[in-house]
């Protein structure tokens, strides 16, 4: 995304009426984008991982699905991954406004602080939080009764499902199209298909209101996926000045020759 495609998206994401998200996820959307965090990290995130006085945040976990198709709570995906990430002004307003919402307040957010307030968290996510990181995952009978348990809200992931549950990336990407489809800024044929198909048996369908696509002849949205803005926000840091090394170093990369390689 070029500087005019990325506010335009950022904007949207935050967008409200009356005092509401428009987008339910757009925030976790803009913060994508701004801080260039993988999808798993950003949802692995919890209060104490974020320290509004320095402006940082502490990537040490990632969400990710396990061989067994279900969501893990787990180490970041390389051993550069562990790192502290600088926040942007508007990253640390996303966050302090998700800390309001569950009544946290910014002295009870950061490393080794613990707030006596608690929240309502689903069973499946309990187990994640109580299960040490990287641990096995076993299967719970419990997650299939409609089951919240508390614990102290600062150790609660910053973004959820309806159900206090973690999100998976489909969630993730669906929020990203809800907002794509109410920008009107975006060259949508840098991103169209080669050959867009639903699947291998029903082939390509079109999709009602998107743009039609001058390769496969089809109405549909392109395939944007949320790795698109992380590639957003390193293309952004290298454009103003930031060196390779330095966009690395705070995406989370051991070699910056993989920035200028993908990202440049």
């Amino acid at each position: 995304l070029n500087d005019g495609e990325r506010t335009a998206l950022i904007e949207e994401s935050l967008r409200r009426e009356n005092g509401q998200l428009v987008h339910r996820l757009g925030d976790l959307i803009a913060f994508l984008a701004l801080t260039g965090l993988r999808s798993g990290e950003a949802r692995a995130l919890t209060f104490d991982d974020v320290d509004l006085g320095k402006r940082e945040a502490s990537i040490t976990k990632t969400i990710a699905i396990g061989d067994n198709s279900r969501l893990s709570i787990g180490p970041p995906k390389r051993k550069s991954s562990t790192r502290s990430v600088a926040l942007p002004t508007l990253a640390v307003k996303i966050i302090q406004a998700r800390a309001d919402a569950v009544g946290i307040s910014r002295s009870e957010l950061g490393p080794y602080r613990s707030s006596r307030k608690t929240i309502q968290i689903g069973a499946r996510y309990y187990d994640l939080l109580t299960l040490p990181v990287g641990a096995p995952r076993p299967t719970n009978p419990g997650e299939k009764r409609a089951l919240t348990l508390a614990v102290p809200s600062s150790r609660a992931l910053i973004w959820m499902t309806r159900n206090s549950t973690p999100l998976d990336h489909q969630a993730v990407r669906k929020a990203l199209h809800e907002v794509i489809r109410s920008v009107d800024h975006f060259d949508f044929d840098r991103f169209r298909c080669g050959e867009f198909r639903w699947n291998k048996i029903a082939g390509p369908r079109d999709w009602k209101g998107a743009p039609l696509c001058a390769k496969c002849h089809h109405h549909h949205w392109p395939e944007f996926w949320p790795h698109v803005l992380r590639g957003a926000a390193i293309s952004f840091w290298l454009r103003h000045q930031q060196t390779a090394v330095a966009a690395a170093a705070r995406a989370g990369h051991s070699d910056p020759r993989m920035i200028l390689q993908y990202y440049a």
